[in-house]
């Protein structure tokens, strides 16, 4: 269920390169990486932690587009385009992140051209799912909740006897904050997700036993 990152795509000589470039950071959990509608332009490699990526709507509903972790990429569109930031990227857990201007990013790649394409793809791929995550900002918790843990198991997911365990130390907190929940309000999906089979939590840990009923439970 493991999902491929940017840094996994790239050539080994654009890897290689990005490794040595811009500024090592540090992120404490709850920090804002970046804010919508800044005018900023420097762009972030995750090398490890996990954010998330948050929009807001006209009327002011904030909807998770979402979560990014070791070897994504965030803030290349304003690098790319040069238009103001166009959502909120916020650490979930401490995160580490080599930080490199928009003119350095964009020189990087023109230094290794076959690297484009692979960023052009990486960003359409990010846009069809931050469209996705639009469409179902609405949705009840249980759906949210559904959601987030499929793209968690997606990106942490690792093959154990009876499922798959998302390999993260997740706090409850740092959850309700990617679902968009209170605690009371995802501590009650998780308990109907577990009595309809479809996952097995524990202190900081949680087990997909049944993807398909956690992607029905995504839908209804």
């Amino acid at each position: 269920m493991t999902r491929s990152t940017l840094l996994a795509d790239l050539s080994s000589e654009g890897t290689a390169e990005l490794g040595r470039s811009g500024t090592l950071v540090v992120y404490p959990a709850g920090r804002t990486l970046m804010r919508e509608g800044d005018e900023d332009r420097h762009v972030l490699i995750l090398l490890d932690g996990c954010a998330k990526v948050v929009g807001v709507s006209p009327g002011g509903r904030e909807s998770l587009l979402a979560i990014r972790v070791a070897g994504d990429l965030v803030g290349e569109l304003a690098a790319l385009d040069g238009k103001p930031r166009s959502a909120t990227v916020t650490a979930v857990l401490a995160t580490t992140a080599r930080r490199l201007s928009g003119d350095e990013f964009l020189a990087l790649l023109g230094r290794h051209p076959g690297d484009w394409l692979t960023v052009s793809r990486y960003v359409t791929a990010k846009l069809r799912d931050a469209n996705r995550s639009r469409v179902h900002s609405g949705s009840p918790v249980v759906a949210r909740t559904a959601r987030v843990l499929i793209e968690l198991a997606e990106k942490f997911g690792r093959p154990v006897p009876g499922g798959v365990l998302v390999d993260m130390p997740l706090p409850q907190s740092a959850l309700a904050g990617l679902v968009g929940a209170s605690e009371p309000a995802l501590h009650r999906a998780l308990t109907g997700l577990r009595r309809s089979g479809a996952v097995d939590t524990g202190y900081r840990r949680i087990m997909i036993v049944d993807s398909t009923e956690l992607e029905r439970a995504m839908r209804d």
